[in-house]
């Protein structure tokens, strides 16, 4: 009997040895966490670490873009291919790149990672590393062989996509390495192609490519995803996403632009990764990269509307700063972190479409022949720097013609190559889009209602939120915390 329980004992500890040895999460899932301890677990199994998945990304390139350098290294020290590839050939060196991965680019370059590859949209990690400013990795794909004059699929170069971020330092580390200026195309033209005119050291604005006005047929969309099955659901599911956004919409008496610009654009991207998803099941050759293309210009658009969102918000608190010194007899005029205000100053639009302060920022630099702003961008950055936390219509309606607008762009490649699934899915999301703004706005009718009804009730002066010193719905926010009820600041 004893010899018995002795036995199971030892079978016991036997299976939970063995367990103990097996991975519990999937080898891709464990690379993109950059769980080691999981990775040496699938590695002592012999696992194939260059098999992709359904998404058809190898291990390499999920840990290369969401985990680190140490899940990098172990797996290509492990047997996984320093050039392995992932959807639309894009390399581990250019996920890394686009996710703005310095340490990881030094590990894969160090395994002798091609830093000349192109993706299908014949973008390289270069394109990527000058886009984002990180002069770091720049210089690091430069050394390991990178190709400074690389024409992606719009024949844009990195030198191009530095100067269009004004990424200064890289723009200088490009030019010392042989990155040469776009050749005229005509007289009279500037070296990107738009007409010059507009005085040295502005950049032109092209015009916006995405201005057809978009009509959406309820009917006819919701019967097309009906045809197939599960796709309704799929689609709420994603749309259920967006209430973030559709609050930060609501709140018009509260200045949450940075915020909310984030969160539409988070809800626009995880639309665009279900209909990649779903074109990628049909084998939508061209509907793919075409979203991948949108995908990365949308990206590069949000890091230029918050960054004019954020430098005005600076500019306010400095000129604020500047008006309280004023008042305490220092002078008309004064300069701040290289920004100089006084009275004979006006406010002009900047490329990005920072407008309306009296103040103007001192370029250190300027360059003679900036590449020209993507219309669409101007035109959103300059709708998103001039809305008023209490009116967000015309912001709102900026907005939501664009999206409708570059669905619409991406629903006619689909339909060109048959991927009807594909055409479906970016219908139905252009629908629950049109449903959201509607509630939007339809909550933005209920809130004016009710607070003219109550300031009718109470007889407070028009305009005016009973006890609160606010303003109302065509007004500004004017109570500061801590301050007297019912006192009106301007």
């Amino acid at each position: 009997m004893i010899v018995c329980v002795s036995l199971l004992a030892l079978g016991g500890r036997a299976v939970l040895a063995q367990d103990a040895a097996n991975p519990t999460k999937a080898l891709h899932r464990a690379a993109s966490d950059g769980d080691i301890e999981q990775l040496k677990l699938h590695i002592a199994k012999r696992a194939d670490l260059n098999r992709p998945d359904e998404r058809g990304m190898p291990p390499l390139c999920y840990a290369a873009e969401g985990a680190g350098a140490e899940a990098v290294k172990l797996l290509l020290d492990s047997g996984a291919k320093a050039g392995a590839t992932g959807p639309n050939g894009r390399t581990a060196l250019i996920c890394a790149a686009q996710a703005n991965k310095e340490d990881v680019i030094d590990v894969l370059l160090a395994a002798d990672a091609d830093a000349k590859a192109k993706d299908e949209s014949q973008s390289t990690a270069l394109h990527f590393a000058a886009a984002l400013g990180n002069i770091q990795m720049v210089q690091a794909l430069i050394k390991a062989g990178a190709d400074v004059n690389a024409e992606d699929r719009l024949k844009q170069t990195p030198l191009i996509l530095a100067q269009r971020r004004q990424q200064l330092e890289v723009v200088d580390v490009l030019k010392q390495n042989g990155a040469k200026e776009p050749v005229l195309m005509q007289r009279g033209m500037s070296p990107y192609g738009d007409e010059m005119g507009m005085g040295q050291g502005q950049a032109p604005v092209t015009a916006p490519t995405t201005s057809v006005e978009v009509k959406i047929d309820p009917n006819a969309i919701r019967d097309q995803v009906k045809a197939f099955d599960g796709l309704a659901l799929a689609i709420k599911a994603v749309d259920d996403k967006s209430g973030v956004e559709q609050k930060g919409w609501i709140q018009r008496r509260l200045d949450n632009r940075v915020t909310l610009a984030r969160a539409a654009e988070r809800q626009f991207a995880d639309e665009l990764v279900f209909i990649k998803q779903v074109a990628t099941e049909e084998k939508a050759a061209k509907t793919i990269p075409a979203i991948d293309e949108l995908t990365a210009k949308r990206k590069l658009r949000g890091m230029a509307i918050g960054e004019a969102l954020r430098e005005e918000r600076r500019t306010a608190m400095e000129q604020s700063a500047d008006s309280m010194g004023m008042g305490r007899g220092r002078g008309a005029s004064r300069t701040s972190r290289g920004r100089t205000t006084g009275t004979g100053m006006q406010g002009g639009n900047s490329p990005y479409g920072n407008s309306g302060t009296s103040m103007s920022r001192a370029v250190a630099r300027p360059e003679p022949n900036k590449p020209p702003v993507d219309g669409d961008t101007q035109s959103q950055t300059q709708a998103w720097v001039s809305a008023k936390a209490d009116s967000k219509d015309s912001l709102l309606t900026a907005v939501h013609k664009l999206d409708l607008a570059e669905l619409e762009t991406l629903r006619t490649v689909a339909t060109e190559e048959e991927a009807k699934r594909t055409v479906a899915t970016i219908s139905g999301f252009m629908l629950a889009r049109q449903e959201r703004v509607d509630k939007i706005v339809q909550q933005w009718k209920i809130d004016d209602e009710r607070q003219q009804k109550l300031q009718e009730r109470l007889g407070t002066q028009p305009g005016m939120y009973p006890g609160t010193g606010q303003r109302g719905t065509r007004g500004q926010e004017t109570q500061q915390p801590g301050t007297t009820r019912g006192r009106r600041y301007r």
